[in-house]
């Protein structure tokens, strides 16, 4: 093995800075490939999950379209149908709004929020 002073003498202080770039670029590139392996196996791993997720949601829009419509239904009795059915979709987009604003307040103070 070679002593510190005789590795300069040997090689050039650029080829040991040459060195150093080239072991520095590959180790953040093998940093960068850890890191997608790691989220590529997350993801394998949750591809079920989302699916069952998708699903479901896709059951509760259904079931809310139904219970949209009777609501529809027992309003018209007293506002006509067309009456009970404007007043079912305006009770519904009140609710979404109220939904979504709270939804963008949480957006921003989570957005605020210091990482930790």
């Amino acid at each position: 093995m070679l002593a510190p002073s005789d590795d300069l003498d040997q090689a050039g202080l650029g080829t040991l800075l040459g060195r150093l770039v080239d072991d520095g670029k590959r180790y953040a590139r093998a940093e960068v490939n850890l890191q997608l392996a790691t989220v590529k196996a997350r993801v394998n791993r949750s591809k079920l999950a989302v699916g069952l997720l998708g699903g479901a949601v896709l059951l509760v829009l259904a079931a809310v379209i139904v219970l949209v419509q009777a609501l529809g239904e027992l309003l018209a009795w007293w506002l006509a149908p067309p009456g009970g059915y404007a007043a079912a979709a305006v009770i519904t987009l009140v609710l979404a709004y109220i939904l979504v604003r709270v939804a963008l307040g949480s957006l921003a103070t989570a957005a605020k929020a210091p990482l930790e």
